[in-house]
């Protein structure tokens, strides 16, 4: 192998061993709230009854922090983007990212940040966004983007960057956002999401790196 080769499989390696850290840390502070509050399913921490901060609070009870902050509150590195697994546009020049520090989240000693989206509801109505063949999000005759409503059944959203503020900050390789359910915890998802249940069972992520910059083009 070459040294650019055996530096970036160590690398992915690395990135592997977090995500699967940081997914035990979950469903081991999940299962211990449960048998602590003595409810029957997730919503011991991920309550709809409360907002995104409370539960962030509560799940944080659970883990060693560093930091824990609210929205926008400049703490935890701050409000920064983060890439998805795949370049979405809606022009073919300006592409789609996510942001970490909108929501409340903390810090945990091992450099694990979380952030929290709690929902009033377990079910609710949800538009999500359509795409083409190209997988570029669908535009109609006014060029907005086309969306498709549909139920959601999760109760609330947790975005894991494995290493904190670190690169390369991109889903499916250390951001991976995770649903939670009233009795399970879903990560098998999309290019929005990063695949975790395929990195936990196979030790090696799903996606190569696509490289672009958040609001701008593809790197070349």
């Amino acid at each position: 192998m070459t040294i650019p080769t055996l530096i970036s499989n160590y690398q992915e390696r690395v990135l592997v061993q977090s995500a699967k850290k940081a997914y035990a840390q979950l469903t081991n502070a999940v299962g211990l709230a449960r048998a602590e509050k003595g409810y029957g399913n997730n919503t011991a921490i991920f309550n709809p009854s409360n907002t995104s901060l409370e539960t962030a609070e509560d799940l944080s009870k659970f883990y060693k922090v560093q930091e824990f902050c609210s929205a926008n509150d400049g703490k935890c590195g701050g409000t920064y983007s983060y890439k998805l697994a795949k370049a979405y546009s809606t022009d073919g020049e300006t592409y789609l990212g996510g942001y970490i520090g909108n929501n409340p989240r903390f810090l945990s000693i091992d450099g694990i940040l979380l952030q929290v989206t709690q929902y009033n509801s377990c079910r609710r109505t949800v538009s999500n966004l359509v795409t083409d063949e190209n997988g570029d999000i669908a535009l109609d005759e006014n060029k907005n983007p086309i969306t498709v409503e549909k139920i959601a059944t999760y109760c609330a959203e947790v975005v894991i960057d494995t290493n904190g503020v670190k690169l390369p900050n991109q889903v499916g390789r250390d951001i991976f956002k995770v649903r939670i359910y009233e009795n399970t915890i879903g990560c098998g998802l999309g290019s929005f999401e990063g695949y975790l249940e395929y990195v936990i069972q196979n030790n090696r992520l799903y996606y190569d790196n696509i490289n672009y910059i958040v609001g701008g083009a593809i790197e070349k």
